[in-house]
């Protein structure tokens, strides 16, 4: 498509390519633009000379997920660079409304696009049918990935298994219960070794979809390869999944390249395995899981210095044990949650995990805008992923102000997952504690996990606040027995809160609860 903005004087021709994804004007060099900032200039240029609001551009770029101004500035910024606008002519600000292209667009590009019908597909959890703990850590492992590309490919709406998922639930009650939901087709899968060769080298895989409403077949492929394969595989079955969705719909499926480009965060299958290990230690809340689950990732970067996802993990299990240290045990915390944190946004700009451990670096650093910006990008990247979004809502509630948006993606997280884990409930509590709803803060905290600190610790805060003096008396002395080291003064000056007077009530409450010093 064509516009032709007015540049100063005279006008100049901007040409947008479609399939390459490029722009270019004034005869000079196409620039390829990010897939994001693309879809924003052809939303631009499709609304052309009208301006766009911030609030449409989130809808049409972004599927109406949270996104900061900042990531809306980034790719405005991109498209300015591109088209050579220093002066903001072509691409213009509208102060308190949004964006506006000024050009004259031409041909098909004039008429806004109709909205392709988007489907809503379902994703069963991948199943390993043996007692073998490898083949699940894989299974799960490969739902993850294939959950996050098919968000990242933006052909469908996407249902995670966790809004449904229920212990003893068979197969066919999933499959009833997403269709409730909307859901047209559903794809799953399984991982196991292949039961045909006694080795265990062996591996066979495979993937399905079938009709939400009849149970109809509506594709299957299988794929047998030896252990050490693993990777190549689930990059087919990433592939052909989205290739399978590109094609029933007619959709024009993202440069295949950009969907797939760091998905693949390490190409050692035991490092991969320790990682998934580690994975699930953490999500137990206990000490001694923590050790282990340090341990496993400890080793996972060390067969693999560049494993930003293992790194990123490893910083947060140091800040979950770092909240009941003290003296030179906590700075030492502190110091390897900063290494881990640092090296992991390094190595995974792109991850949702990456990124909320490089938010916690600069929040650390006192960078608060910073680590707005990066946490609304976490939480961007989350639409169909309940676990990154209730962590996005953890790092917004403790160490921004992003009171509101922390509570809200706190309670999306927990309409998104049927099993509501308690940990969901940490931030919940974290942000209406800080907003001064007390009660509703309490209430949150008491189905947090009993067994860690931090929340232990807000939820004396708020039964003092209340004056629930029995209640304050068993949780006080369940924080002190299960956490001796716990000391109010060093959790508050170790943990960034991002204001003062975000610290300055949770001082006068762990006071008020008589918590130690």
């Amino acid at each position: 498509m064509r516009s032709e903005p007015e540049d100063g004087g005279g006008k100049a021709v901007v040409s947008i390519d479609e399939d390459l994804r490029t722009v270019g004007w004034q005869g000079r060099e196409p620039v390829r633009l990010r897939p994001k900032s693309f879809k924003l200039l052809t939303v631009l240029a499709r609304n052309a000379p009208d301006a766009v609001t911030k609030d449409l551009l989130a809808e049409k770029v972004w599927g109406g997920s949270a996104v900061s101004d900042e990531s809306i500035a980034r790719c405005i910024h991109d498209i300015r660079q591109a088209l050579g606008d220093s002066a903001h002519a072509m691409v213009q600000t509208i102060p308190g409304h949004g964006y506006r292209l000024k050009a004259q667009v031409e041909g098909a590009a004039a008429v806004a696009a109709p909205a392709r019908r988007r489907e809503t597909v379902a994703m069963l959890p991948f199943t390993a049918p043996t007692m073998e703990v490898r083949w699940h850590h894989f299974a799960e492992g490969l739902t993850s990935v294939l959950l996050s590309e098919l968000t990242r490919a933006d052909l469908v709406e996407v249902l995670s298994p966790t809004l449904i998922y229920r212990e003893g639930r068979s197969e066919s009650e999933m499959v009833e219960a997403f269709r409730a939901q909307g859901a047209a087709y559903v794809i799953g899968g399984m991982v196991q070794g292949s039961p045909e060769r006694s080795d265990a080298r062996s591996l066979r895989a495979g993937a399905w979809m079938i009709s939400a409403a009849d149970g109809r077949m509506m594709w299957t492929r299988r794929w047998d390869a030896v252990v050490e394969d693993f990777f190549e595989v689930q990059d087919e079955i990433v592939m052909a999944t989205i290739s399978e969705l590109a094609s029933l719909w007619s959709g024009r499926m993202a440069d295949f390249a950009e969907v797939r480009s760091g998905h693949l965060a390490t190409s050692s299958l035991d490092a991969y395995e320790l990682f998934q290990r580690g994975v699930i230690l953490t999500r137990q809340f206990s000490e001694a899981a923590y050790e282990e689950a340090i341990e496993c990732l400890r080793r996972a970067v060390a067969i693999d210095p560049g494993y930003g996802d293992a790194w990123a993990t490893l910083s947060t299990i140091y800040g979950l044990f770092s909240t009941a240290a003290q003296g030179e045990v906590l700075e030492e915390l502190l110091a390897l949650r900063k290494e881990a944190a640092e090296k992991a946004y390094a190595l995974r700009p792109r991850s949702g995990w990456a990124l909320l451990a490089g938010a916690w670096a600069r929040a650390q650093a006192g960078h608060l805008e910073e680590t707005r910006s990066l946490i609304r990008e976490a939480a961007a990247e989350a639409r169909s992923n309940a676990d990154l979004l209730v962590a996005s809502a953890w790092f917004a509630a403790l160490n921004t102000d992003m009171l509101e948006e922390a509570e809200r993606w706190a309670l999306r997280a927990v309409e998104m997952h049927a099993r509501r884990p308690d940990w969901y409930y940490c931030p919940l509590g974290y942000a209406r504690f800080f907003r001064g709803e007390t009660e509703a803060a309490l209430e949150a905290l008491r189905r947090a996990p009993q067994n860690y600190a931090e929340a232990l610790a807000f939820r004396a805060a708020c039964e003092a606040e209340l004056g629930l003096d029995a209640a304050l008396a068993d949780t006080r002395a369940r924080l002190v027995t299960t956490f001796p080291g716990f000391s109010a003064a060093d959790y508050l000056s170790s943990e960034p809160l991002g204001t003062e007077e975000k610290r300055a009530r949770l001082a006068a409450g762990f006071a008020r609860a008589g918590l130690p010093a």
